[in-house]
């Protein structure tokens, strides 16, 4: 990418340190901080976030806890409400360094899992972001109530004991997308019930929430999705306030944005982001 990034680690209250970048659109009317899902990193994103650049959107992009270049240990949370409160200090550091662009928080799987999360506790407050855009986010999971009491009951015995887990790695029709997550070093498949029970809380949570949903909410979900289940997308939908507008994509795999055709994807976002935010300047 040709624009100007920075990057390096932020030190957390908890200890831990978390890898994060930041990129500068050369006319920005909004900033945009990108959460990534389970088991992978921002760097995955870097087509994406050119394109958000192209749109007008800086963009501040970190690996979660536990994931991609950031530290603790692979799949496992120190406490239920790890990714949350990161977050949280990362959306502070983010209005430190920009306090006067509009900010977006933007979600994708589990990563929208975690920013459903933090808006079902922060939003209507001070720490609330502007907007919100959840790209097939885990608010419903393919699980069948056994496996549920299951993760359940490894959450209340053995919270940290990290497992391989068996989620499709089949996020996209495009087979060199799958081969690079497949084969990518600082992606892993682990996963603990502490983390396990977060994501299943988190999701939730957020359909219980959805009819007082404050933050403006752009939900782009996956009709053919193998990871998460499509129907907590539908749900939230179908309860929330007109503020939030979702629209699902049929016949798209989970990651809609590394898709045959993102096209649509993009328009329905640039549609969106006009309507919030102004147009671009060109």
């Amino acid at each position: 990418m040709n624009h100007d990034s920075d990057g390096g680690y932020l030190p957390q209250a908890a200890g831990h340190r978390l890898y994060w970048r930041r990129f500068q659109a050369t006319h920005p009317r909004a900033q945009l901080l990108l959460v990534h899902g389970i088991g992978e990193h921002s760097g995955r994103y870097e087509d994406i976030i050119s394109h958000f650049l192209r749109m007008g959107l800086n963009v501040f992009a970190y690996d979660q806890y536990g994931h991609g270049r950031s530290e603790g240990r692979r799949g496992d949370l120190d406490t239920p409400q790890r990714l949350v409160e990161d977050l949280r200090s990362m959306r502070q550091e983010l209005r430190r360094l920009a306090p006067d662009l509009p900010l977006i928080l933007f979600g994708h799987s589990m990563g929208g899992a975690v920013v459903a999360d933090y808006l079902v506790q922060y939003q209507g407050g001070e720490e609330a972001p502007d907007y919100a855009v959840l790209s097939s986010p885990a608010l419903k999971t393919h699980m069948t109530v056994l496996s549920k009491l299951g993760s359940r009951a490894l959450q209340a015995l053995a919270p940290h004991l990290v497992i391989t887990h068996h989620l499709s790695m089949k996020v996209s029709h495009r087979d060199e997308v799958n081969a690079q997550l497949k084969n990518d070093p600082l992606c892993h498949k682990k996963i603990s019930g502490s983390l396990s029970g977060f994501i299943l809380a988190a999701g939730e949570a957020a359909r219980a929430h959805a009819q007082d949903w404050q933050v403006p909410t752009l939900l782009l979900y996956a009709g053919a999705d193998f990871l998460v289940d499509a129907k907590g997308s539908t749900e939230f939908a179908r309860k929330s306030p007109p503020l939030v507008q979702a629209h699902c994509f049929e016949g798209y795999y989970h990651e809609i944005f590394h898709e045959i055709n993102p096209e649509p994807v993009y328009a329905r976002l640039a549609v969106w982001l006009d309507d919030m935010v102004g147009k671009a300047e060109k």
